[in-house]
């Protein structure tokens, strides 16, 4: 399967065999992992998109990829229900049975000294040698959601019915976050106040994380699954439309607070993320756009870029200065901010 990196260290494209399920940038920003549906997993030069190494992946599909956080080990999830480690040229170092069921998430300890899985109904955690530390079943239905609570070593997951906080070595739950809906995404605030969900029915669902008091936004016109918070300020953009909805958790909390609209995209909006460390946001969506908003006391888009496929999966590299984002047709797009 030929993977090839056309153009500058401006922008590149990378023409590969199927549709790139998964992204994440290499710590030290000079790689970039992608898992496709075609089985393999890629790592990508950053800065030309040309192949440093491949990796044979999952039969089915692989459809998920995380760095350690030293960057020295990448882990990778698919439809064959396993993990596999490498190194980063690609060379594998553990095989791990997750589940008969497929692998959609990952996430490596702060420490970086196990990795996490979540498969169907069931969550896995081994060492980063392969050894199985943790095990956990009785989820009411798929995992949906997978995290490290900031700042611990506890992990968090989400299903149908709410959030679920596990520690390492315990086969059960140790506290939960009730809520009757359908989550479909969940991430917590920098510092891991507050846990935000994307659901079902066109909500955002926010916990503050000590107390368990929480609050709902509504109102969007589709199922919301894409959640953002900032790390430079008390921010957490959500689109389920065309347009991007900023909410302002400072002082008291978004309760009563008007939020914040960014319109300027001409159909639905896929996925975003703000930029390390800055009140700079990234949008990309199905008419082929990517743009680049921030906030000097009003909110502008600064960078409109396009293009030439609708975009889907993005992902920023840790220093900020990079994007990329998979379209529908196999190619893999990188610019530099």
């Amino acid at each position: 399967m030929l993977v090839k990196g056309a153009g500058s260290s401006e922008t590149w494209v990378a023409l590969l065999p199927d549709f790139a399920q998964a992204l994440a940038w290499a710590p030290d920003g000079h790689a970039l992992a992608v898992a496709t549906l075609a089985g393999p997993v890629f790592l990508l030069d950053a800065e030309r998109g040309e192949r440093l190494a491949a990796a044979a992946g999952h039969g089915g599909g692989a459809l998920a990829v995380a760095w350690s956080p030293d960057g020295t080990q990448l882990a990778s999830g698919g439809q064959d229900g396993r993990v596999q480690l490498f190194d980063r040229s690609g060379r594998r170092q553990a095989e791990l049975e997750a589940s008969t069921g497929w692998v959609t998430h990952l996430a490596w300890s702060p420490t970086g000294e196990c990795v996490a899985a979540a498969a169907g109904k069931k969550l896995r955690v081994w060492s980063r040698a392969g050894e199985l530390v943790t095990d956990v079943d009785g989820y009411e239905s798929t995992i949906t959601g997978l995290f490290w609570l900031p700042g611990t070593e506890q992990l968090v997951t989400s299903c149908y019915g709410g959030l679920q906080f596990v520690t390492i070595g315990k086969p059960e739950w140790v506290r939960r976050l009730d809520w009757k809906g359908s989550i479909l995404v969940a991430k917590p605030s920098p510092k891991g106040r507050f846990i935000a969900t994307g659901n079902q029915d066109a909500t955002v669902h926010v916990w503050e994380t000590s107390s368990g008091k929480d609050l709902q936004m509504s109102g969007y016109a589709w199922k919301v699954r894409e959640l953002a918070w900032c790390e430079a300020a008390p921010l957490l953009a959500t689109a389920g439309a065309p347009s991007i909805t900023v909410w302002d958790f400072g002082g008291k909390g978004p309760a009563g607070k008007p939020p914040t609209e960014l319109s300027g995209h001409e159909e639905r909006i896929t996925d975003l993320a703000f930029l390390p460390g800055s009140e700079r946001l990234v949008s990309v969506g199905v008419d082929c756009a990517l743009r680049v908003w921030q906030r000097r006391g009003k909110w502008k888009c600064i960078r409109h870029l396009e293009a030439a496929t609708p975009l889907h999966r993005l992902a920023v590299s840790h220093d900020g200065r990079r994007v990329a984002a998979s379209g529908d047709d196999g190619r893999l797009t990188s610019w530099k901010l």
